[in-house]
């Protein structure tokens, strides 16, 4: 295609890529590299001690990031709007803007020529009602959705689905894997944490937690996670990328309990990737991502932690054979559909949509 130039609107706060736990940041950053290698004029406005091939603008200085404790913070706010004037007042020096920034610009897209495309990340609806009045208010705008059913849960403007997608070369497949259950994620309870502590208590299985721990999070995990801890249950806490691919390698199952409607769930093919079957609750987007019986298990929320139980039995019960087999099908199905080079394809005929859209 064309090569365009491309503004790339990171979530400002964690470095791009994060240092340790930041989906987001870690997605923006894989698709700015592969955008940059296809020969994309690419500015990423991030954190200025992000690392990326493209040019890195950052309009606030280091200190005053660092005043933001967590999402809620309004330094947070005030950042993020700020950041976001700050690119749409040079607009017209990019083809295409690509926001992973929420709605912070939503305000000014309508007052530039240069189209905007807004990846979601983030559930719809959102806590707060006055935000949830700002997509309605804003709903004509340029939508990518991360998942077919995450389209159901808000009325917007979807102009394509875009999976999200990894380095096949930095999650290795362990071909064996481990002899216990894994979970990881941010210290938030819909992420199904004390869902996977239950399992492990009711199965016995040895159970390791890998979790990201904000400032905000810190009162929760003291209160309601380390009273579970033991020589069967443990927790590793802001683990880095090495350390993280190496739990997926070592386990046995991925367990995702989730109590949300996950929008994508990059943990999930984080693990199928390194050969980890996921048994995940049947929530969000996990019948587009797991294949129930042949990558894992997907279990009926209405089974309760029970349904987890059964999909264990199931995994010790398979010969050695048919465990490496599906080993390998999870491998295969991440190659297949959710890999960088598959997500930027998607991406690049968006962009050529938008501009598409932005001429008529």
């Amino acid at each position: 295609m064309k090569k365009l130039k491309i503004a790339q609107i990171a979530p400002y706060w964690l470095d791009v890529p994060p240092k340790d736990y930041g989906a987001v940041e870690k997605l923006v950053s894989v698709i700015t590299e592969e955008l940059v290698r296809r020969g994309h004029d690419v500015t990423l406005f991030a954190t200025a001690s992000s690392e990326s091939k493209a040019k890195i603008i950052s309009p606030v200085e280091s200190k005053l990031v660092s005043l933001i404790e967590h999402y809620n913070d309004s330094n947070y706010n005030d950042i993020n709007f700020y950041v976001n004037a700050y690119v749409y007042s040079h607009s017209d020096e990019f083809d295409v803007i690509h926001s992973h920034a929420s709605y912070f610009p939503f305000f000014l897209c309508d007052m530039v020529k240069t189209p905007t495309v807004h990846t979601l990340h983030y559930q719809l609806p959102r806590p707060r009602e006055l935000e949830n009045e700002i997509y309605k208010k804003y709903r004509h705008l340029n939508f990518i959705s991360i998942s077919d059913e995450f389209r159901s849960h808000f009325d917007l403007n979807y102009i394509s689905t875009v999976y999200n997608g990894l380095d096949p070369n930095i999650y290795t497949f362990s071909e064996k894997g481990g002899d216990g259950l894994l979970w990881l994620g941010r210290a938030k309870k819909f992420k199904g944490e004390l869902g996977a502590i239950e399992v492990a208590e009711k199965t016995g299985e040895k159970l390791q937690l890998a979790m990201s721990v904000r400032k905000d999070a810190e009162e929760y995990v003291d209160k309601e996670i380390k009273p579970h801890l033991n020589e069967m249950i443990k927790l590793a806490t802001n683990v880095k990328l090495e350390d993280v691919v190496n739990y997926y390698r070592d386990a046995k199952a991925f367990v995702f309990p989730l109590e949300w409607k996950e929008p994508f769930g990059l943990v999930m093919i984080e693990a199928m990737a390194c050969g980890t079957p996921v048994i995940a609750y049947d929530r969000g987007s996990v019948s587009e991502i797991v294949v129930d019986g042949e990558t894992g298990y997907i279990v009926d929320p209405k089974e309760g932690t029970d349904g987890f139980v059964k999909a264990i039995k199931k995994l010790n019960g398979m010969t050695e054979e048919r465990y490496l087999a599906m080993r390998r099908k999870c491998r295969e199905r991440v190659e297949e559909n959710f890999t960088i080079e598959r997500m930027v394809d998607r991406y690049e005929q968006v962009y050529e949509k938008a501009l598409g859209i932005s001429k008529k």
